[in-house]
Formats: structure tokens, sequence, C-alpha cells
């Protein structure tokens, strides 16, 4: 083998490595799209046909710099709208710590629809959140008796973690045995990818397309 057919060589394996761990790393809020339309232009409409005493009248920003900088202008004058976009955590002024310590978030708990919402937590420093996840109806209830089961694949669990900017799945967080499946195991989880065995210890396996 020559020096260029080495380098070759080393600089093929080195971009399928750089692959198989997701870097850079995956953008997995994909624009939610119908009939080449935003989800919510279609939404909206059958929403308030659904609804007519309800109009919605949605304001985009380019960019969640500029979102944030235009809610923070809203709170101040008084003229947020109902329902706005908050960030995870307390670094930022439209993060929800932020928003809830201004007085500027309603408590919806005990509203009825929030049995059907994904079960997040957020960690202690507020900067993280996991999707609960249950292995049988047992655990679940160990959680909460009045939760309702929604049975899905661990391979959707994962995404939906991910697409709910959540960095962890948190498996029957009320025991006997919790654990938590994040990072590159998470990713990795949410692509379908299958987890082997090797003397290198475990690794992901992606399907054969």
């Amino acid at each position: 083998m020559s020096k260029s057919d080495g380098l070759a060589a080393l600089e093929a394996r080195i971009a399928r490595d750089l692959e198989l761990t997701a870097h850079p790393h995956a953008e997995w809020m994909v624009p939610r799209l119908h009939d080449g339309k935003p989800a919510l232009d279609v939404l909206i409409p059958n929403f308030e046909r659904v609804y007519p005493n309800v109009k919605i009248e949605v304001t985009y920003a380019p960019t969640l710099t500029e979102e944030g900088q235009l809610q923070t202008v809203e709170l101040a004058a008084g003229n947020a709208p109902d329902i706005l976009f908050a960030v995870v955590g307390s670094g930022s002024p439209n993060a929800v710590a932020m928003l809830g310590e201004a007085g500027h978030l309603a408590p919806m708990v005990k509203a009825p629809w929030t049995k059907r919402s994904l079960p997040l937590v957020t960690s202690i420093d507020k900067y993280r959140q996991a999707l609960l996840a249950f292995t049988c109806l047992e655990t679940l209830a160990a959680w909460r008796p009045d939760a309702r089961p929604v049975p899905v694949a661990a391979a959707l669990a994962a995404r939906s973690a991910l697409q709910e900017g959540a960095s962890a799945l948190v498996v029957d967080i009320a025991g006997p045995t919790s654990y938590v499946v994040e990072g590159r195991p998470l990713e990795g989880l949410a692509r379908g990818w299958s987890l082997a065995v090797t003397e290198a210890g475990p690794v992901w396996v992606e399907p054969a397309e």
C-alpha cells in the first residue's frame, strides 16, 4: 500500500467514525411540514374550525435570539401573547425559570389535558430536562397511579425525548430499578440502531439499508 493509499484509508475511517458518533451533532428538530407548508399553517385552520370561538394569530421570529428579544419587549409592555415559546432552565430572559419567577406563567398542572402530555422532569440545576419512560404498568403506577399509559417502542421514546429538547430518557423513575439513557446511547436508540457487545466493549450497529 502506498503512502497516499494509506492516507486515503485513514481519512475514510475517520469520516466513518465521525458519522457513527453523530458528529457534527445531528439536527433532531426537523421542520414539520404538510404538503410543503409549515405544520402550524395547517394545524391552526383545523383547530379554528373545531373551536370557532378561538382565533389564533401567530408571530414568527427568524431566530431564537430575536424571538426572546421580542417576547421580552412584549412582556414589559403588557401585550404579550397568551401562549409563547420558552426554553428550559434560567439562562435567558425567556427561560421557564425566569418567566415563572416574574409571574408571567400560569399554572396548568390541574388542566385535564396535562394527563395526555409527555411527562418531562427538570434537573435540579434547571438546565436539563428528561423524558420519563416506564417498562410496565406497575412501574408507571408506582410513579403516578392516575397516569395513562401510551405504549411506544424504545426508539420512538428516544426520538420523542430529543424532539422535546430533553437530554435524557429516565426509565422507571419510581423504581424498583431506575436508569438513565443519555448522550450517544440516547442518540443511537433514537436512530433505531442495535446495541452489540464486542471485545472492545458495547457498540451501536447501524441497520443495513
